[in-house]
């Protein structure tokens, strides 16, 4: 992703800080998480959703990030009903079938869309992965 796309999209998040209490951050076990958002300056709870705690703190944040090596929609529907407890998802997301299970963004976007969310700002890598913020309707 170059580093203008990526600076929009995270300006697009740092408009939204006065919204945001804190970020759960939610990623594959084995992956080195590079999203932090310090200059949020907000708290940030990391890990997987195999670990409970993840889950259960789920209501003291309303911004999820979700970078999970392609199977992003599969952590969103584990979470259920309780995506609903979030206003700002920022999602790891891909135009193509570039990794086995991988879902490409329209199918992420219908998800959501029954969720109550839309998607407002995305960008792409010439590698056919980028990332996406959505937001509550």
């Amino acid at each position: 992703m170059n580093n203008k796309a990526k600076l929009l999209l995270e300006n697009s998040v740092l408009e939204k800080k006065a919204n945001i209490h804190g970020i759960l951050h939610v990623f594959a076990k084995d992956m080195h998480f590079h999203h932090k958002f310090d200059i949020l300056d907000k708290d940030q709870i990391f890990g997987s959703l195999l670990q409970p705690e993840v889950l259960s703190s789920v209501e003291n944040c309303n911004m999820l990030v979700v970078d999970d090596g392609g199977n992003e929609l599969f952590v969103l529907k584990q979470l259920g009903s309780a995506v609903q407890n979030f206003d700002f998802l920022y999602v790891t997301v891909y135009s193509d079938y570039i990794k086995p299970n991988c879902v490409i963004i329209n199918h992420v976007d219908k998800y959501l869309c029954s969720c109550g969310f839309y998607r407002s700002e995305a960008v792409m890598t010439c590698e056919k992965w980028g990332e996406a913020l959505y937001e509550k309707k």
